[in-house]
């Protein structure tokens, strides 16, 4: 099998859907030798966020000497993006390599993993054997059943809680708060972001049980943000000025939480600096085109949506929205953030999970356009958008797509 048919074969194991639980993976990890174990690992769960923060954190230790792992998802264009070390992708071969060993491990042992098990397998195996100094974990979604939450790591951070996967995850913020501090181990610091008192003190409670060090970078730090513009931001803590190329507000409070575990991993000061100013990380705020303007936005839930909102009504008075989401998404609440900037729409649809427009464009109170292929979506947009800014969001997997159109 060429690395297209194993690539094929593990997506096809999406059809067991999403099973919280650790038995599958722990089971599957230990016929593999538990690579997992090897690992130096800073373990990173919450809402949103994630993947910003653990990719600033990457790039900080990165800078400062040490060799690294970083394990995201989903990707937005290609599978190799979620496995990374030192900054650079897992390549076809030896995804294949390590597809046909857990592949052979499943069938002989009877292993029935979903995707994203199999896909953690993977990377704890690759990493095992590339050796990194430090692997920065994402976890999928939750914390508790999370198919990451079998390794023990050495700080953990929880960015923020907001509503998101409910049918996995519980109905109330509470309920998924409790979900993701079962990342949250004995003896081992918590560090996050979270505003929520009733959330900090479900936090407080889990560490002091664990007898875990808490952090707060809202207590810790005192964050003055100096200039936030569309092609970066600078802002100061405790005296200190930093620079990152992120934008939105929202991803200062995530370069802080790497700032505040590089610290306590003893990372130089001008390797934080410099490490935060080279990080670079797709689909977030990111100007794809100039001319015309296009923007690119994973947000993919209301959270999501109210700090994009916040960003584009600092700078563009109106936009031309190019949105698809996913089936089962708060698209009623998400919608009423978004409409409203929104000059021209045109309603697309992402080839995975993707929603029917038709089915929710009577939720829209604006003239709208359906072209449910997602390239053609934005190659329309692009033709006809005038002066108006083009910004396409509403679920990760359809701006991967649309990004592939960008890409030199």
């Amino acid at each position: 099998m060429n690395i297209e048919e194993l690539l094929d074969y593990m997506y096809a194991l999406e059809r067991f859907g999403i099973k919280p639980g650790l038995e599958v993976i722990k089971s599957l990890l230990k016929h593999l030798d538990n690579p997992e174990k090897e690992l130096k690992v800073i373990h990173i769960a919450g809402t949103n966020g994630k993947g910003s923060t653990a990719a600033m954190l990457e790039s900080i230790l990165r800078t400062a000497g040490y060799s690294t792992g970083l394990y995201t998802s989903p990707h937005l264009v290609r599978f190799n993006e979620r496995i990374k070390v030192n900054g650079e992708e897992i390549s076809d071969e030896e995804i294949a390599e390590l597809v046909k060993r857990i592949k052979e491990t499943c069938e002989s042992n009877n292993i029935q993993s979903t995707f994203f098990e199999f896909t953690t397998a993977l990377a704890f195996l690759y990493f095992a054997k590339k050796k990194p100094d430090y692997v920065i974990l994402e976890t999928g979604m939750g914390g508790r059943l999370d198919a990451t939450n079998v390794v023990m790591p050495i700080i953990s951070v929880i960015t923020n809680i907001a509503i998101d996967h409910v049918d996995h995850l519980g109905k109330t913020e509470k309920e998924i708060a409790m979900e993701k501090a079962k990342i949250i181990k004995q003896n081992i610091p918590l560090v996050t972001a979270e505003t929520n008192e009733e959330i900090i003190n479900l936090f407080k409670e889990e560490c002091k049980k664990n007898n875990s060090d808490y952090y707060n970078i809202n207590n810790d730090f005192n964050i003055k943000i100096s200039e936030s513009d569309t092609k970066h931001q600078l802002f100061s803590t405790n005296g200190e000025n930093y620079e990152i190329k992120l934008v939105g507000e929202h991803q200062v409070m995530n370069a802080c939480l790497a700032v505040r575990v590089a610290e306590m991993l003893k990372v130089e000061k001008q390797d934080i600096k410099e490490g935060l100013k080279n990080t670079e990380w797709s689909g977030r705020l990111e100007t794809v085109s100039k001319n015309p303007l296009v923007i690119i936005d994973g947000a993919h839930n209301v959270a999501g949506m109210k700090a994009l909102r916040k960003f584009i009504d600092k700078y563009y008075p109106k936009v031309f929205l190019v949105f698809g989401i996913i089936d089962g998404d708060h698209k009623k609440e998400m919608l009423k953030e978004i409409i409203p900037i929104a000059d021209k729409i045109i309603l697309t649809k992402g080839k995975y999970r993707g929603e029917d427009p038709e089915d929710y464009k009577d939720l829209i109170d604006k003239e709208v356009i359906i072209i449910k292929d997602v390239k053609e979506a934005v190659k329309k947009a692009m033709g006809m958008n005038g002066s108006l800014p083009i910004l396409i969001t509403g679920s990760i997997y359809m701006i991967g797509e649309a990004e592939e159109l960008f890409l030199p």
